[in-house]
């Protein structure tokens, strides 16, 4: 498997990934009037004009759907292996997902509900995402090696 180009900015590609994830879920054309920066406080910075504590749970699912899907595309964008998520929400705003690219499980995990996805400032969100992208790229290139070296000894 192979990148693209050597040198990548995994937060930056993730942050611009999310942020069309958001304006996709846009019906209604209320999030135009919204910065990129101002779009994503209203889904993941800490005190961005909302009590998260009233966030409902449907809705905090909803932003980890969000994010792990933007992870998703992320992926296929710079490894250019299709890339899928499986999730199920649980009743406390949990998330159960789980990332495969072929025959690949590369992430199998549950996400905690509003406190895990809270951040203090988008350079932060940035991070976040961009780590678990790297993570994730680096962990299809060993699972991969791995799968054709076995695959190569039968």
């Amino acid at each position: 498997m192979e990148i693209k180009t050597q040198t990548q900015n995994f937060g930056e590609n993730f942050y611009q990934n999310l942020v069309k994830q958001i304006r996709a879920t846009d019906a209604y054309g209320s999030y135009v009037k919204y910065s990129d920066d101002e779009l994503a406080g209203l889904k993941y910075l800490k005190n961005a004009g909302h009590d998260t504590a009233s966030l409902k749970n449907d809705q905090t699912a909803l932003n980890i759907k969000m994010y792990l899907q933007a992870v998703c595309v992320t992926l296929e964008k710079l490894t250019s292996q299709i890339t899928g998520l499986m999730s199920e929400s649980g009743c406390d705003g949990s998330v159960q997902a789980l990332i495969y690219s072929g025959d690949l499980i590369i992430l199998n995990k549950t996400f905690g509900g509003i406190n895990g996805f809270q951040y203090s400032s988008v350079e932060k969100l940035k991070d976040s995402g961009g780590k678990l992208v790297e993570k994730l790229v680096g962990t299809m290139k060993t699972k991969a090696e791995k799968y054709e070296a076995f695959v190569a000894s039968l």
